[in-house]
C-alpha cells in the first residue's frame, strides 16, 4: 500500500515537471519545494502510525544520497537548481533502507536514472547536431584538439578499461555486469560530455530579452554597466535580485538583451527511469536475462 502511495504521488510530479521542463526548461520550486514537503510529510506520517523510526531514517538517507548527486550534476554545469530540488524530493519520498540492494526501487531507480539520462542526453544532442550540423562539424574539430581533452580522453580511456578488467575478475554476475555497464557508462560519458560542450556552445546560446530572464538561467558573458559587474558567467544562474536589476538598467536603456545558455530538459529523464523502473526493475537484470 504505501509503494502504491509513493508513486500515486510521485508520478503526477514527474509529468508536471516533465511537461514545464520540456517547454520552458525550467522547474518550479513549487513542484520541487512541494515534492520535498509531501515526502517529509509522508515518512514522518509512516513512522507515527507504524510507531517505528526507520521511514523517517530512511527518507533522510535518501534525501542525503541524492542531494548529494543532485548538486554534483548541478556544480559541474549538468543540471539547472530545479532539476536537483526535484531528485532531493525524490529522495525523501522514495527513502534508502541503507542496504545495497540491486532490486530494491531506490538503486534500481538511479541506476536506470543514470542510464536513462546519458541515452535522453545522447539523443538530444544527436538532434541538436543534425539541427546545427554545420556550425557543429567547424566547432568540434577545434574543441577535441585542444590539449586539456586529450588528456581527459585518455584518462577516461584508462579508467573505463579498468572497470571492464574488474568485471572480468569480479565472480558474482550482478556485480561482473554491473561494474561492466559502469565502464560502459563511463565511456560514453566522455562523449556525451564533450560533445555536449560543443553543441552547447553552436547550438545552445541564444539572446533573450531582459523581461524574458527567468531565475537560474545561465548567463554567457559577464554583464557590467557603468563599471558595475551585474552578474557574471561563473555565476550557478541568475538571481531575482540580479534580473530586478538588469530590468532596471532596461528602464533607463542602458540594456537591452542579454545572451544566455539554454540547457537541455532533463526532468523527463527523471520520468522515464521512474516508469522503467516500476514495470522493469533495474535495467541491470535485463542485461544479465539477455
Amino acid at each position: 500500500m504505501i509503494d502504491y502511495i509513493v508513486h500515486i504521488i510521485a508520478i503526477p510530479i514527474l509529468l508536471i515537471a516533465s511537461f514545464i521542463d520540456f517547454r520552458s526548461r525550467e522547474v518550479p520550486d513549487t513542484l520541487s519545494y512541494g515534492l520535498i514537503f509531501i515526502g517529509s510529510a509522508f515518512s514522518i506520517a509512516v513512522s507515527i502510525l507504524s510507531w517505528d523510526y526507520h521511514p523517517l531514517l530512511y527518507s533522510l538517507a535518501g534525501f542525503i544520497i541524492f542531494a548529494a548527486f543532485g548538486f554534483l550534476a548541478y556544480y559541474t554545469g549538468q543540471w539547472g537548481g530545479g532539476d536537483a530540488k526535484l531528485l532531493m524530493g525524490l529522495g525523501i519520498l522514495l527513502g534508502f533502507p541503507l542496504n545495497f540492494q540491486l532490486d530494491g526501487f531506490f538503486i534500481s531507480f538511479f541506476i536506470n536514472l543514470l542510464f536513462a539520462g546519458a541515452v535522453y542526453g545522447l539523443l538530444w544532442i544527436v538532434y541538436l547536431i543534425f539541427a546545427n550540423f554545420k556550425k557543429f562539424k567547424e566547432e568540434s574539430s577545434k574543441f577535441m584538439a585542444k590539449r586539456s581533452m586529450i588528456i581527459i580522453r585518455r584518462v577516461t580511456l584508462f579508467f573505463s578499461f579498468g572497470l571492464l578488467a574488474a568485471s572480468l575478475i569480479i565472480s558474482d554476475i550482478e556485480f561482473k555486469i554491473f561494474f561492466a555497464l559502469l565502464a560502459l557508462f563511463s565511456f560514453m560519458s566522455y562523449f556525451i560530455g564533450a560533445y555536449g560542450k560543443i553543441v552547447e556552445k553552436c547550438c545552445m546560446i541564444k539572446t533573450i530579452p531582459i523581461e524574458k530572464l527567468t531565475e537560474g538561467d545561465w548567463i554567457v558573458h559577464d554583464i557590467k554597466i557603468g563599471g558595475k559587474k551585474v552578474c557574471s558567467a561563473k555565476d550557478l544562474g541568475i538571481s531575482k535580485k540580479q534580473i530586478n536589476i538588469l530590468l532596471n538598467y532596461k528602464r533607463k536603456g542602458k540594456i537591452k538583451e542579454i545572451m544566455i545558455k539554454e540547457g537541455i530538459p532533463f526532468v523527463p529523464s527523471f520520468l522515464l527511469a521512474y516508469l522503467f523502473t516500476m514495470f522493469f526493475g533495474n535495467v541491470l537484470f535485463l542485461f544479465a536475462f539477455f
